[in-house]
């Protein structure tokens, strides 16, 4: 299994960090003969999966008085998809794009700190979800191919 990170756009529609599983070799035939819906389908689960710890952990981390956002301005949203990928972005929601400042701060108001909390959350979290999509994926290949 690999991992790998990096900075995507800084629009708040973006994830500007993500991470990708690869080398499930013993697999690999398995999946290559479910159908398309199918494949499809377990790789979103365990990509959806995956995404929890990290959507959960940046609930947490988030400033609590700001309007919402650590109850319900955070979410998991599917950005791509296809029968040999999925990707699923950690994000804010429509309407909470002030996370952004409070992610980064304000340069130009010192009394306006960066507070982080997504990208903390990736870093705690991202081994755990990688362990989680990966045993989804594991799970739901050996339960279909039966």
């Amino acid at each position: 299994m690999s991992e790998r990170t990096g900075m995507r756009g800084a629009r708040p529609s973006r994830p500007f960090a993500w991470a990708s599983i690869e080398g499930v070799r013993e697999l690999r035939g398995k999946f290559a003969a479910l159908p398309r819906a199918v494949q499809r389908q377990t790789l979103l689960k365990a990509a959806r999966a995956g995404a929890s710890p990290v959507r959960d952990r940046a609930r947490e981390l988030a400033p609590r008085d700001t309007g919402g956002l650590a109850q319900k301005g955070i979410g998991t949203r599917i950005t791509a998809s296809r029968t040999t990928y999925a990707e699923v972005s950690v994000a804010l929601k429509k309407g909470y794009a002030y996370g952004i400042v409070q992610e980064f701060g304000r340069s130009a108001s010192p009394s306006h700190p960066a507070q982080p909390f997504m990208r903390p959350a990736f870093d705690e979290k991202k081994d755990e979800s990688i362990e989680i999509a990966a045993g989804v994926l594991r799970r739901e290949i050996i339960k279909v191919a039966r």
